[in-house]
């Protein structure tokens, strides 16, 4: 009788988990033992066109490991045993799904931080059916997911080191190794094993999770950025990228939450940093961040403001515009004017300066904007509708340039003149924009878009320059992710980027990682 092929099993328990290994009971029985055979067919399991795989004569070696088997396929195994009296039996198919065969890790031995690079090392793979080893690294989010980025990978399986040229934007990064198998299954990550952390420092990153408000000063090559810190404090700082060093802090900082981004202006009072604070402006010196004063205005809620000329202001709320003097640290009101009748909520009001004398004033909701002007003594003209949709989520989403006569709407990817307000041109690259060029007939921007990009996994290092004139445009690689992207006054295109995919660099739930720099990109 064959009491042995229904014995035939694939062993599962560890360590036979990571390899296809079938037992079964030895034969002993009266007749004379001839020989096993292990047969294997695809995953129909048919007997008739399997393939024989081993022929084993020694009655006590009753295991069987399959060495090479069907890559990324399902397959069914067979056991015949045969006597001198011929075929005694044959097993029922044992039926293989690979999807559950996983490689065993590696393990890191050394992590060395050497000048600007990471070098690795790690024990060779000893299991079964290696495919390749893939190194990661990843930042040191505590609070979230942690941002992760493939490094390389090794199909050489005697291959041990690697050295990371490029090591990621971020403080002490943390490299992981897993092993993948010829049926595509990954390792399971073992912090003990495959995971080391570095002490690899870049010294250019800032200390911000996220930065709220962004100004730039083109001619002094200065970022101003309001920012929350890795330890979640706000600050207000002056950030010379060319130096790659803070040069100014504020001490005094805003106190209220605000939807009114921050404005760097020039006037008869020189460069200063201005941050409205509800009825407020809190004026700045722009050389050292040091607060001179506030301004305050007559009502209670600021939507938006600008600077003109000659001291004139003009500011926005929910119902009006007005114009203010400036004399000293006082505001002197000169003129108001209504503006949309139907009362849109959200605020956002926003003011568009055009030149020294006109301006727009728009809401997301409205679809058009109000054309005003402004006489030399501050007096307010409503020059009627134009049907100009600008769209916005802070007031620099529109941005003028008098140079080529432009007027860009970021959200919208739309570029009108500013002669009759007619539309000019509208793009789909870059997705996402950020500025005019400085003599306004270049758009930068990127295509790294997390609406249009599941998981960040398309998102690319490099800026996009869109030309207005010819329609087209060219890239340009970058060390970091985009986020912000200007023109000084001296040529230099200049980004503030992430070394980790992100949203935006005002996105707040970058779990308190600093992986921001800014980086001159040409």
């Amino acid at each position: 009788m064959d009491l042995y092929t229904s014995t035939f099993q694939k062993k599962e328990e560890a360590p036979f988990e990571n390899h296809i290994e079938f037992g079964w009971d030895a034969y002993d029985g009266y007749n004379m033992f001839e020989k096993y055979e292990i047969y294997r067919s695809g995953k129909d399991c048919n007997i008739d066109s399997a393939t024989l795989l081993k022929t084993i004569t020694d009655v006590n070696l009753n295991t069987f490991i399959d060495e090479e088997p069907l890559p990324n396929s399902e397959a069914c195994y067979f056991l015949k045993i045969y006597t001198n009296k011929g075929l005694l039996g044959e097993s029922d198919p044992r039926y293989i799904n690979p999807e559950f065969i996983f490689p065993e890790n590696v393990l890191f031995k050394n992590a060395e931080v050497i000048e600007n690079e990471v070098s690795l090392s790690w024990e060779k793979y000893s299991g079964y059916y290696f495919s390749h080893y893939e190194i990661r690294v990843q930042d040191q989010n505590e609070n979230w997911a942690p941002n992760i980025e493939s490094v390389k990978i090794i199909t050489d399986i005697n291959t041990t080191t690697f050295i990371d040229t490029n090591p990621p934007y971020v403080n002490n990064p943390i490299y992981s190794i897993y092993v993948y198998n010829i049926f595509g299954n990954i390792s399971n990550l073992n912090d003990e094993k495959s995971v080391v952390k570095t002490a690899f420092t870049r010294p250019e990153l800032l200390d911000a999770d996220y930065i709220k408000y962004v100004s730039f000063d083109p001619e002094g090559q200065s970022f101003f950025f309001y920012l929350r810190n890795t330890k979640n404090e706000p600050r207000l700082v002056k950030y010379d990228y060319i130096k790659q060093e803070i040069t100014a802090e504020a001490f005094k900082l805003p106190t209220s939450y605000t939807e009114v981004e921050m404005k760097l202006i020039t006037s008869e009072n020189g460069k200063e940093l201005v941050f409205s604070q509800s009825n407020e402006l809190f004026i700045y010196d722009a050389e050292t961040l040091i607060f001179k004063h506030s301004l305050n205005a007559s009502y209670s809620s600021m939507d938006s403001f600008e600077y003109f000329d000659d001291n004139i202001w003009v500011l926005s709320d929910s119902d009006d515009v007005f114009t203010y003097k400036r004399n000293g640290d006082q505001f002197v009101q000169i003129d108001e004017k209504p503006h949309f009748p139907d009362h849109q909520g959200g605020q956002n009001y926003e003011i568009t300066k055009l030149d020294k004398n006109n301006f727009l004033l728009s809401h997301n909701n409205e679809g058009r904007a109000i054309h005003y002007s402004i006489s030399n003594a501050g007096e307010i003209t409503n020059n009627g509708i134009k049907e100009i949709p600008l769209s916005f989520k802070y007031n620099s989403d529109v941005i003028v340039n008098t140079t080529s006569s432009y007027l860009l709407n970021k959200k919208r990817n739309t570029v009108y003149s500013l002669d009759d307000f007619s539309k000019t041109v509208t793009y789909s690259t870059p997705i996402v924009t950020s500025n005019f060029s400085k003599n306004g007939t270049e758009i930068y921007g990127t295509n790294n878009d997390p609406e249009v990009y599941d998981n960040y996994k398309n998102f690319k290092k490099e800026v996009i320059v869109y030309s207005i004139l010819n329609n087209n445009f060219r890239t340009i690689p970058t060390k970091g992710f985009p986020l912000y992207i200007v023109e000084d006054n001296f040529g230099n295109i200049i980004s503030l980027s992430s070394g980790f995919p992100r949203n935006s660099y005002y996105d707040g739930y970058n779990g308190n990682v600093a992986d921001m720099f800014v980086e001159i990109i040409k």
